[in-house]
């Protein structure tokens, strides 16, 4: 996030400079905050420039120590995204089968859109990931074999429930219940197990 304050702070002491080139009688100036005074725009991105590049300095500075230390604790990510300048670099990339002997020590295809990214994921530890992996796959085995027990289960349930009057209405809906009930939650208990 510094960097891109960094980078935008930069590209708008460039514009006000550019504007200033063409029109010295009308400087450009930016608000000094939501409700702050109009100030020059050149002197507001130099301010900003020169309160930001030492804290991004401090922040590589940090990261290049913490990068000493091997393994997660040290910023090291066992996955990650390469991005190509090319895209015909990308292509060869893509079809590379066999870069290494371990069929899952490399995974290679087309990013997934930024949004889509569970980015805690890829930086949990690579043992943790495998446990996990584990209890997923036991949660959708079981999914799979209760599935068919609770269709019939709370069916069984519904049909039991006795609304007097009513029960000509109730017998026509509760034999579908529990298959109505399961469908409607598998989604979400699918969603719950892989989260």
């Amino acid at each position: 996030a510094l960097r891109e304050q960094l980078t935008s702070a930069k590209a708008g002491l460039h514009e006000a400079r550019v504007l200033k080139e063409k029109d010295p009688s009308n400087a450009p100036q930016v608000h000094n905050g939501w409700f702050g005074a109009r100030v020059d725009a050149e002197e507001h991105y130099k301010a900003l420039i020169a309160d930001l590049e030492p804290r991004v300095a401090a922040s590589r500075k940090a990261i290049a120590e913490a990068s000493a230390t091997p393994g997660w604790q040290g910023l090291h990510c066992s996955t990650g995204f390469v991005t190509f300048r090319a895209r015909g670099d990308a292509e060869v990339a893509k079809r590379m089968l066999d870069i290494s002997s371990d069929q899952d020590e490399w995974v290679i295809e087309e990013p997934p859109v930024a949004s889509d990214v569970l980015w805690p994921d890829l930086t949990q530890d690579p043992t943790a990931q495998a446990g996990r992996e584990i209890v997923g796959y036991l949660c959708v085995a079981g999914l799979y074999f209760a599935y068919m027990p609770l269709v019939i289960g709370l069916t069984n349930l519904a049909n039991l429930i006795d609304l007097g009057p009513l029960q000509p209405l109730w017998a026509g809906i509760a034999p579908s219940f529990g298959v109505t009930f399961m469908v409607s939650f598998l989604p979400t208990f699918i969603i719950w197990i892989f989260k």
